[in-house]
């Protein structure tokens, strides 16, 4: 059997033996342990930074956004609300020129005419010279 200077002299081998590998075993769980934690850290680090990343952008996009109206879109609508006031105006004087008494011999009231029906005046009614009316008028009157 076994003797008791037996275990004495063995027991401290056994314990080395038992413990080298219950330590590794023990030091890796706690080192996993320590690198999860560091690893939780670093993640949260990283789902902030991309959180102010996004917010930075939409800053970014904002304020171009805040250019762009300031810069194009206003000044677009400024010019095309002229554009539309002009355009009125311009259909009142259209209006009117039925009223007119120079209307008959009007070159503007020619060359509208001629536009109406889809077709270019003579190069003579845009220059508006009186000669081209006459003859027009001569023309209009054997046809």
């Amino acid at each position: 059997m076994i003797t008791m200077d037996f275990l004495k002299e063995m027991l401290p081998y056994l314990f080395g033996i038992l413990s080298t590998p219950l330590g590794a075993w023990l030091g890796s769980r706690l080192e996993k342990r320590k690198y999860n934690i560091v690893l939780d850290e670093l993640n949260a680090k990283i789902e902030n930074q991309q959180s102010s990343n996004r917010k930075s952008e939409l800053e970014n996009v904002r304020e171009a956004n805040g250019i762009l109206m300031d810069t194009i879109v206003r000044p677009l609508e400024e010019k095309l609300n002229d554009l539309q006031n002009e355009l009125e105006r311009l259909h009142q004087a259209i209006a009117k020129i039925h009223t007119c008494t120079y209307a008959p011999s009007c070159p503007v009231v020619k060359c509208l005419h001629y536009y109406s029906q889809g077709g270019e005046p003579p190069r003579a009614i845009k220059r508006g010279k009186k000669s081209a009316i006459k003859q027009e008028r001569a023309g209009a009157a054997t046809a």
